[in-house]
């Protein structure tokens, strides 16, 4: 399946880092809410379980899209899953910090 859209420089590296360590993943997902009548796509899933949305300036600058964000963050995790957002300054900064934050959710929801 081809992306939605093209992948974002912290997509990529963060995509890149999670396949050396060996964490299995699917990207941009589509996951159905009856309740909107609409699919979120989201940017991981990881073990069918835990989301992780990368973040970009809009979605820490515009109100607007920080409301849509908790409507869907609220949707996604009525339905079980877990979400971990990661703003992409972090991911550019200190992947490393950020690929051991992803296993540590990864053990918790494991466990």
């Amino acid at each position: 399946m081809s992306p939605r859209y093209a992948y974002t420089r912290p997509e990529l590296l963060l995509m890149s880092k999670m396949i050396e360590n060996n964490i299995r993943f699917q990207t941009q997902f589509p996951i159905l809410v009856k309740k909107y009548k609409k699919y979120y796509i989201v940017d991981f899933l990881i073990e069918n379980k835990l989301i992780v949305e990368v973040d970009g300036v809009k979605h820490r600058t515009s109100l607007n899209r920080i409301k849509k964000d908790k409507i869907r963050d609220k949707a996604l995790r009525a339905k079980g899953y877990n979400i971990l957002r990661i703003p992409d300054y972090e991911i550019l900064n200190n992947i490393d910090e950020v690929i051991k934050k992803i296993k540590k959710k990864i053990m918790k929801i494991n466990s």
